[in-house]
């Protein structure tokens, strides 16, 4: 029977995983079970046979041949437990560490075991439909065996699985394990991973910056001699309460008040107010506009400093040791590169420069003597050998360099590296997953790698409050007004 599903790619979205889930349960009866999919009614996990018949399935998933099964579920195969005919009833739930625990006697855990994870549909709060997701077998794959004994099935034994049942490997089929074990040698497969919610969805509320940029407005505006003077703002200390009364009233009486006053509060040069009121109003709407455009940026900051970044892991599936190593890696659909700030300062220093408020003014002469001197052993530090770089254009292109990849082994780039942390981010609330092609060469190697698959979109973040906190934690600062 065929599922009522499209089975050519992997779910991306919890809401794909739900459709999935109920599309299993509704086949009438065992016929929906393929090389790429098997139904289990609920497991106990903690018998013998329960643990068997699971590790039995991902064996003989894992020992499939990797062109035949490339156009369902991007090579993958599911094995899906607690759901029957008709019904989702779920199994007892069970966490990672208990199942890797459960199924390690008969898989093992180390690079010649098959490769796997859990997904989960919850059904209520003690019972999930567990979902194992057993990977697409690739050339140069060893041969995945029975660890140890159970019953009448020997360690060593293989299991494959040719149409929709799990079986002992025969002639035909260990001949093309055999094929595929030997792919290592007159191969080479690089490939490049991600961290599951690496890619990030966000969303913030732009009109939270409006009551604050008409306090700035009307603050900047009270100043104007025109204006009624208005009551100064509680946020001031005495004396700049004192100097702004003298620059609203406009008196010279009031000024010479409190000339001492103002002279404290600066020892450089003294300057009259050389702007006309138009001008000055025309400086602070530019000024504000000027805010408006750069707040986007300042959205992707607040989420880029309160997140992880993302990691790049670079994979050599092969026995062979590589070097020069690249990898062009091409993330599909309307995602954007972000570097993560270094401070919340550096984010401040994003936003325009301040109008200078109206009325007299006082330059300070610069104290060079007090800047950081500049070692100048930065500028001569050895290059890193590997580096990465990043580029937008409606979507993202990463350049990975390795000076060298051993055999089997993996590197995530770190600060170690020449590499800048970034977050990777989209504001399509409806993108659940997108699509990732990585190009691999390596010196002395005539051939590159392509590989293509599929990566889930985290869930979407407001950041509407750390752009509020950021803005009124900085009031005083930056922004001086209430709101």
């Amino acid at each position: 029977m065929k599922l009522d599903y499209d089975v050519q790619h992997l779910p991306g979205s919890l809401r794909d995983w739900n459709r999935l889930v109920i599309a299993v349960s509704e086949a009438p009866d065992d016929t929906v079970e393929t090389f790429y999919l098997e139904r289990k009614s609920p497991i106990d996990l903690s018998s013998p046979d329960g643990k068997f018949a699971v590790a039995k399935a991902i064996l003989a998933f894992a020992n499939r041949d990797p062109e035949v099964v490339a156009p369902f579920f991007d090579g993958r195969a599911l094995i899906v437990i607690g759901v029957d005919k008709g019904t989702v009833a779920g199994m007892r739930r069970i966490e990672d560490h208990q199942l890797v625990a459960a199924l390690k006697p008969y898989l093992g855990d180390d690079e010649e075991s098959p490769r796997w994870k859990a997904e989960r549909h919850r059904v209520d709060d003690q019972n999930d439909v567990l979902i194992i997701v057993v990977d697409a077998p690739r050339p140069g794959d060893p041969i995945f065996t029975l660890r140890q004994q159970f019953n009448k099935h020997l360690a060593g034994k293989v299991f494959t699985r040719s149409s929709t049942e799990s079986v002992q490997a025969d002639h035909r089929a260990m001949q093309m394990l055999m094929r595929r074990l030997l792919a290592r040698h007159k191969d080479f497969e690089v490939t490049v991973a991600l961290g599951a919610e690496d890619i990030r969805r966000y969303t913030w509320d732009p009109k939270v910056l409006e009551p604050l940029l008409e306090a700035e407005r009307r603050r900047y505006l009270r100043q104007l001699p025109s204006r009624e003077p208005a009551d100064p703002d509680p946020d001031m200390s005495p004396q700049a309460r004192a100097v702004a009364a003298a620059v609203a009233l406009g008196t010279a009486a009031m000024a010479d008040k409190y000339r001492p006053v103002i002279e404290k509060l600066g020892t450089g040069t003294r300057h009259q107010e050389d702007r006309s009121e138009e001008e000055f109003r025309a400086e602070v709407d530019d000024w504000l506009e000027d805010v408006r455009g750069a707040f986007e940026e300042v959205g992707r900051d607040m989420i880029a400093i309160t997140k992880p970044p993302a990691k790049f892991t670079v994979h050599n599936h092969r026995g062979r040791f590589l070097e020069d190593v690249e990898v062009e890696v091409h993330i599909d659909g309307p995602v954007i590169q972000h570097p993560k700030p270094l401070s919340e300062r550096s984010i401040s220093d994003r936003l325009p420069n301040r109008p200078r408020d109206w009325g007299p003014w006082n330059s300070n002469p610069i104290d060079y003597s007090s800047l950081t001197q500049i070692n100048p052993s930065i500028y001569n530090r050895p290059a890193k050998s590997n580096a990465t770089n990043f580029r937008n254009s409606g979507s993202v292109t990463a350049t990975l360099s390795l000076q060298e990849l051993r055999p089997w082994k993996s590197h995530t780039f770190t600060e170690a590296d020449d590499h800048d942390d970034l977050v990777l981010l989209t504001q399509d609330l409806d993108l659940s997953a997108v699509r990732i092609t990585a190009t691999a060469t390596a010196r002395g190697i005539d051939t590159n790698c392509v590989t293509e698959f599929s990566h889930p979109v985290a869930a979407p973040v407001d950041v509407t409050p750390q752009v509020l906190k950021f803005l009124t934690r900085n009031r005083g600062g930056y922004f001086r007004a209430n709101a």
